[in-house]
């Protein structure tokens, strides 16, 4: 009997996940959906621990054009299996959760190479214990600062990381993961950070404070966790300021901080270019157009001086799943969302474009162009003196 080949076996087993899933979506009963919220997992920790991403995301891809229903339940069975794992420790059950501890830091000169000192990750763990986690969890971390260009870039990839750091987490011998090594880039103003970690606990046991206290909000957690970690990272970050963010699961905290870097994009460019080239106020000036093949991808906000119609700077503003943000109970659009931001920084004089424009991108250097009062896209023509400054904002 001929043997079967490779791109067989993947045909097989991702057309088994896609009949699986299928299979998921006529289910009638919570009863049901545990049954299948197994078997899903388990074929999917299966390819995970196999590093068979191909299946799975050969799988996402053809469920993404035949039903994005599935392709999504797919997806969130993934990101779960990536970063959430259940074991045995002493013949009793346990649980971990890969975390993410993250903030955004933005500077005038140049961000720090940051290396964390037995103290100095002591400080940042026990204070998780103290105002976010559960007093009595078992935390493993990497003893890195490390930008998103240095974390796991797939999903076996996280899963190892998972793995790996729920073992250290409970005194099981386990090599560290190993991050990606990233040249340095000295013209990056503005960039997340994040402390990734495992935290272990028995299962059924609460790891974040507002499971175990329904009194104890996301809200208070944040408070309480950015008033002890502030002198941390002002020390550890000289020269930048920075936002702490809520602690949370590994993919959620990363699209978190994507999302937070939207807005520190903003604030930093407008310092920047503010400071660089000596304006005064109400001397920046913005226009922002939505942009995009079909429908809106992203908005992008090009600025000037004064009357000039040259744009001098750009910042992009991708949308996530939901292009509306909730305020006070209110829906606020995004373009007003980026205007009240633009205010804020002193920026008083903002243009919309109305319609949306196609996504142009400079021939020759491939660079996103950004648009001017009159409504076109073009190039940014960066003033003279702001040549020797840094330049990059995310």
């Amino acid at each position: 009997m001929p043997k079967k080949s490779p791109r067989s076996s993947l045909s097989i087993a991702t057309s088994h996940l896609i009949a699986t899933v299928h299979a998921s979506m006529s289910s009638t009963s919570r009863y049901e959906d545990r049954y299948w919220e197994s078997e899903i997992g388990a074929l999917v920790r299966k390819h995970l621990a196999a590093a068979e991403d191909d299946i799975i995301e050969t799988a996402l891809y053809q469920l993404t054009n035949k039903d994005p229903d599935e392709a999504d339940e797919l997806f969130e069975h993934v990101q779960a299996a990536c970063q959430y794992t259940e074991f045995d420790l002493d013949g009793k059950p346990w649980q971990a959760i890969l975390l993410t501890s993250a903030c955004a830091i933005w500077t005038r000169y140049q961000l720090p190479q940051v290396k964390m000192t037995d103290a100095v990750l002591a400080q940042f763990l026990q204070g998780l214990k103290l105002t976010v986690l559960t007093p009595d969890v078992k935390i493993a971390s990497v003893p890195q600062l490390l930008g998103i260009d240095e974390m796991p870039r797939s999903f076996s990839q996280t899963y190892d990381w998972l793995n790996k750091l729920a073992n250290r987490a409970v005194g099981k011998r386990s090599a560290l993961p190993k991050t990606i090594t990233v040249e340095p880039n000295p013209a990056l103003l503005v960039d997340t950070r994040h402390l990734v970690l495992a935290v272990a606990v028995p299962k059924g046991h609460a790891i974040f404070r507002w499971q175990a206290d329904p009194t104890i909000s996301h809200e208070d957690c944040l408070l309480a966790w950015t008033k002890h970690i502030t002198p941390v990272l002002t020390n550890l970050l000289p020269g930048c300021q920075f936002h702490a963010l809520l602690p949370q699961a590994y993919h959620s905290s990363i699209e978190l901080s994507e999302q937070h870097m939207r807005l520190i994009a903003i604030i930093s460019a407008t310092e920047w270019l503010q400071s660089t080239l000596n304006l005064k106020s109400g001397e920046l000036r913005a226009t922002i157009a939505a942009v995009g093949e079909h429908g809106v991808q992203e908005y992008r906000v090009g600025y000037h001086r004064g009357r000039e119609r040259d744009v001098i700077y750009g910042t992009i503003w991708p949308l996530f799943d939901n292009p509306e943000s909730i305020e006070n109970g209110s829906i606020v659009d995004a373009v007003d969302e980026i205007a009240a931001i633009l205010k804020d920084c002193g920026v008083d004089h903002i243009k919309r474009i109305p319609g949306v424009l196609l996504p142009e991108t400079c021939e020759d250097c491939g660079a996103p162009l950004f648009p001017n009062p009159d409504g076109e896209l073009v190039h940014v023509d960066l003033p003279q003196e702001a040549f020797d400054a840094p330049q990059r904002f995310h």
